[in-house]
């Protein structure tokens, strides 16, 4: 089919409320596969979070200085790479889209914490994305062909190795990450703890929304404290987990 004829958004199947605006000079066969995998990361998401089913959401490929990034308000999220880099693409929209599940803004000395358990979620869902296609045979492969399916955790445990260790019981290191929540490398080494916290205890994704909802201007154990007593019972093993690693 001419690519005149594709439609300028793509519906996703498994979430009907998210889509794909279709870039530009793009075939309908790298757009389907590229709609597919984005749809993958949606569906996966919801198994944990299924607000966010419930929330419009489009999808853009743009390659602005500030991309990738999530508007709220917008129901918009900004996506920076090429249809074809599939592992790179779900990495970029799983972080965003949990920005999106959190509805309103997270405090200002919490920040850096949204960011790392945003991180965590890109490592966490591209290790979901190859155990949901292995189990239900996808495939797609790699230009070498072999199963794409590993790919997604390859590429996660790649983005791990440019960590960058610190103390995170000092609160020199705590005051340093407030100041600036995008210290990628120290973003990943935090990800990288918490990650195995949420692999075992994979419902606390679902307290991740309600970041926003504590209480600004505290100190990190309060913060913790206070989110810790808010959410359900059956939460409270994870994020006792997660309080360990900073307190």
């Amino acid at each position: 089919m001419n690519d005149n004829h594709i439609s300028q958004y793509r519906n996703f199947t498994f979430i009907p409320q998210h889509r794909l605006y279709v870039p530009s000079g793009e075939s309908e066969a790298s757009i389907n596969i590229f709609s597919f995998v984005l749809d993958c990361v949606s569906f996966s998401f919801s198994k944990f979070v299924p607000t966010i089913k419930e929330k419009p959401l489009t999808i853009f490929i743009r390659h602005g200085e500030h991309d990738p990034q999530c508007f709220r308000e917008g129901h918009a999220i900004f996506l920076k790479c090429q249809t074809s880099s599939w592992s790179q693409a779900a990495f970029q929209f799983a972080h965003e889209l949990c920005h999106y599940s959190i509805p309103g803004n997270v405090p200002e000395n919490l920040r850096w914490l949204e960011e790392s358990i945003c991180h965590t979620a890109s490592s966490f869902f591209l290790h979901y994305l190859t155990h949901l296609w292995m189990k239900n045979g996808i495939q797609y492969r790699t230009k070498d062909g072999q199963l794409y399916a590993n790919c997604f955790a390859e590429y996660a445990e790649r983005d791990l190795q440019s960590a960058e260790p610190v103390n995170l019981k000092a609160q020199e290191t705590i005051a340093d990450l407030e100041r600036n929540c995008y210290q990628r490398n120290k973003n990943r080494y935090v990800a990288g703890l918490l990650l195995p916290i949420f692999m075992g205890n994979p419902r606390l994704w679902a307290s991740v929304p309600a970041l926003c909802e504590i209480h600004p201007n505290q100190s990190l154990q309060a913060s913790l404290d206070e989110w810790l007593q808010t959410e359900p019972q059956e939460m409270r093993p994870g994020l006792l987990q997660l309080r360990t690693l900073f307190v």
